[in-house]
């Protein structure tokens, strides 16, 4: 901190060093035969320890994070899939951010030919997964450092998809190399 022009510059630098455990579970539900989810839990335990100003800064959180996925299988060819995540407040460097979280929704229809399919889809439907806020608490003297960053944006996709060519493969044909008839000579 520049007393004379009030003013405070920031660098990137290295930490003295940072612990973390993590512990990761992968949930895969089958609610009935039109209902399945995939649910991920991820629950973190971080210590940044560094300096600022050769004063000493150690800064600790648990936080934790959710993604679960609803996918539905609707009458007359329809699906539709849901898409939630949630992450609790966090440390990037030594920037605590709030929670962030973000939903997304899409809806399919295929056509009796199974050939064909639309798809309509929806990213981030709330603008809140691309958007960040933070705030520092380093040993400076009555300043706290904060932020907002939006890199969201909501996205709306119309999409459709056909196949081309035939379903069914034709049946290998048997063709031999040189190689192998010698190798089939010498073992005869």
């Amino acid at each position: 901190m520049d007393t004379v022009t009030n003013m405070l510059y920031l660098s990137a630098q290295n930490f003295h060093y940072e612990q973390f455990v993590t512990a990761s579970f992968s949930l895969p539900i089958t609610v009935n035969k039109w209902w399945n989810m995939q649910n991920n839990l991820n629950f973190n335990w971080k210590q940044v320890n560094t300096f600022y100003n050769s004063q000493p800064v150690q800064l600790a959180i648990v936080s934790y994070n959710i993604n679960s996925t609803q996918h539905f299988n609707l009458p007359h060819n329809y699906s539709l899939e849901l898409t939630g995540f949630y992450m609790s407040a966090s440390y990037f460097g030594t920037a605590r951010l709030n929670p962030i979280y973000r939903l997304d929704a899409g809806i399919q229809k295929k056509l009796a030919n199974n050939r064909d399919v639309f798809r309509f889809t929806a990213n981030d439907m709330f603008n809140s997964g691309g958007y960040f806020k933070y705030a520092e608490h380093l040993p400076i003297q009555g300043t706290t450092i904060s932020g907002d960053l939006n890199f969201g944006m909501v996205a709306f996709k119309l999409t459709f998809t056909h196949t081309f060519g035939k379903n069914t493969l034709k049946a290998s044909r048997n063709v031999s190399t040189g190689a192998e008839e010698e190798l089939n000579r010498v073992h005869n």
